[in-house]
C-alpha cells in the first residue's frame, strides 16, 4: 500500500513566514533596475507614483525581468545551508558565496573583496580597515533574513548572536552587525506575533538593540567607541521612522549616498512600514527614490511580508520573479533563484 504523500516543503512555512520571503524577493527585483540612479521623489511623507509596477528588468545590472541581485541569492544560499546542515556554519557558507561569485549579479565591491581575501579569518577586519571603517553597506541585512525565518524560536540572545557571525563573515563594521540583529528580532515579532503592529515591531526593534550591544561589546571590546556610536545611531533611525519625514536627504544620511547605507536602508523600510498603507506602496517608495533601490526594496518587502503575509504580497510581481530565468539553465536558476528561499526541508524527504 502506498504510504501518504508527504508535505511538500513549501507548505512547512507560515504564511507570515512565506510573506517575508516573498516581500524579499519581489522588492529586490522591483528595485534592482532602479539601482544607483538618483530618481526625484515628492518630500516625505508623500509616497513616490510608480514609474512602473513591474520588475522589468535592465538597469546599472543588465536584469532580466523579475531577477533578483546578489543581496537576495546570498539568501538563497543561506536559506538552502541551514535547510542541509540545521545550523549556521560560517566556513560551508564562505565556501559556498565563493562558489557563487562567477554568477553574482551586483554583488558589492566590499563583499567581493571579503570573499576574495586570504586569510579567511582576517578578511572582513581588512577589507574594513582598509576602507578607513567607513565601509557600512546594507547587503547583509538582505542576505540574513532567512536566519529570522529558519532561527525565529531561538531566543533573542542566541538570535543576535547568529545575525553577529553571519553579518561579520562579511561586514565587520558594528552599525550593520547591530542593524542585522534588530531587522532580525524584529521580522521575528512580526512573523511570530498574532497581533502585532507596526508600532509593536517598532518596539521589539528597540529592545534588540538593547539587548544586542552590549553583546556585541562583549564580543569585540576594542570596539566599544565604535558599538556605543551604532547604537546611538540606530536609535535616530527607530525614532525618524515614527516622524513623517525621516530625514533621508540631509547632509547626515541620504538616499542616494552609498557610504552608510545600512543606515539608510534600515531607517527608510521601518519608515515604509510604519506609514504606507500597504506592501506594494511602500515598495513602489522605497525603490522608486532610487540609491540602493534594490537593498531597499527587499528589507522594505520582508517587514511588510513578515506583518501580513503572502497574501499582500501582489500576484503580479510574485509571478514575475517565479518566471524570472525560466529558460536559462545555469546556476541563476537551478540554484540561486529565489524560489529556492521556500524549500523548508530536504528535497530527499520530500515524494516527488
Amino acid at each position: 500500500m502506498r504510504s501518504p504523500k508527504k508535505q511538500k516543503p513549501e507548505d512547512t512555512f507560515t504564511p507570515r513566514a512565506r510573506g517575508c520571503l516573498w516581500g524579499l524577493a519581489v522588492g529586490d527585483a522591483l528595485g534592482g533596475p532602479l539601482s544607483g540612479r538618483r530618481l526625484a521623489a515628492p518630500p516625505f511623507p508623500e509616497l513616490a507614483e510608480p514609474l512602473f509596477m513591474e520588475p522589468r528588468g535592465g538597469g546599472v545590472f543588465k536584469l532580466a525581468p523579475g531577477q533578483v541581485t546578489a543581496g537576495t541569492q546570498m539568501a538563497v544560499i543561506l536559506s538552502t545551508s541551514l535547510r542541509e546542515t540545521e545550523t549556521l556554519d560560517l566556513a560551508v557558507l564562505r565556501r559556498q558565496y565563493q562558489e557563487w561569485l562567477p554568477h553574482a549579479v551586483g554583488v558589492s565591491a566590499h563583499t567581493l573583496a571579503v570573499l576574495q581575501f586570504t586569510p579567511a579569518h582576517e578578511a572582513s577586519r581588512a577589507v574594513w580597515h582598509q576602507s578607513g571603517r567607513r565601509s557600512a553597506g546594507g547587503e547583509p541585512l538582505v542576505r540574513g533574513v532567512p536566519l529570522a525565518v529558519f532561527h525565529a524560536q531561538k531566543t533573542p540572545e542566541e538570535l543576535c548572536l547568529a545575525s553577529f557571525e553571519l553579518c561579520a563573515l562579511t561586514h565587520l563594521d558594528p552599525r550593520c552587525q547591530l542593524a542585522s540583529a534588530v531587522l532580525n528580532q524584529a521580522l521575528v515579532t512580526a512573523m511570530t506575533t498574532p497581533d502585532a503592529t507596526p508600532e509593536s515591531i517598532i518596539e521589539s526593534a528597540k529592545t534588540a538593540l538593547n539587548v544586542a550591544a552590549p553583546e556585541l561589546t562583549k564580543l569585540y571590546p576594542e570596539l566599544v567607541r565604535e558599538t556605543l556610536m551604532a547604537v546611538e545611531a540606530l536609535r535616530l533611525d527607530l525614532a525618524a521612522a515614527r516622524a513623517d519625514d525621516p530625514e533621508l536627504y540631509g547632509p547626515e544620511l541620504h538616499l542616494h549616498a552609498a557610504e552608510d547605507s545600512v543606515r539608510v536602508t534600515f531607517r527608510l523600510a521601518f519608515w515604509e512600514l510604519m506609514h504606507a498603507t500597504s506592501l506594494e506602496a511602500a515598495l513602489v517608495d522605497a525603490t522608486h527614490r532610487g540609491g540602493q533601490a534594490q537593498t531597499h526594496g527587499a528589507i522594505t518587502g520582508a517587514l511588510f511580508g513578515a506583518l501580513d503575509g503572502e497574501a499582500a504580497v501582489p500576484l503580479a510581481l510574485k509571478s514575475q520573479v517565479q518566471r524570472a530565468l525560466e529558460r536559462d539553465r545555469g546556476p541563476l536558476r537551478s540554484k540561486y533563484h529565489p524560489e529556492k528561499l521556500l524549500f523548508a526541508r530536504k528535497a530527499e524527504d520530500v515524494d516527488n
